[in-house]
């Protein structure tokens, strides 16, 4: 379908049953919110943290912020755009969705960004797709 905006892409999935489950609800439930499924890297890692801190709190356990609800020992920020891509962050005026998760899918998540980021080149144009 030419109507795909990402029919073409390169295309990173989660899995709705798989380790990054939560997180890939949180993608699901804001892409249906209206965040982009099409979005654009940025390997510059300090716009990569400026975007994070703008709806996240920093720091190495990435804690929730206020009014999330979160164990502190177990919970993580997770964004959605990611911070590592042109829509992270505030952009164009609209936030990242943000949503609690336990911090071991969240580092499930960014794994498997890890192994997809080197195959995009830097300003690369991708897809986010959800699958069962």
């Amino acid at each position: 379908n030419t109507s795909d905006p990402c029919a073409c892409l390169p295309t990173v999935q989660f899995s709705l049953s798989g380790n990054a489950s939560a997180v890939a609800a949180h993608i699901r439930d804001a892409q249906a919110a209206g965040k982009p499924k099409k979005l654009k890297y940025d390997a510059n890692m300090a716009r990569k943290d400026a975007r994070r801190g703008q709806v996240c709190l920093t720091g190495p356990r990435k804690p929730c912020p206020a009014p999330l609800p979160a164990s502190p020992t177990d919970d993580s920020c997770d964004e959605y755009p990611f911070a590592t891509t042109y829509q992270g962050g505030i952009y164009m005026g609209s936030s990242a969705s943000i949503r609690c998760v336990p911090r071991g899918t969240n580092s499930s998540q960014g794994g498997t960004l890890r192994h997809f980021y080197p195959t995009i080149n830097d300003g690369g144009e991708f897809c986010v797709e959800i699958v069962p």
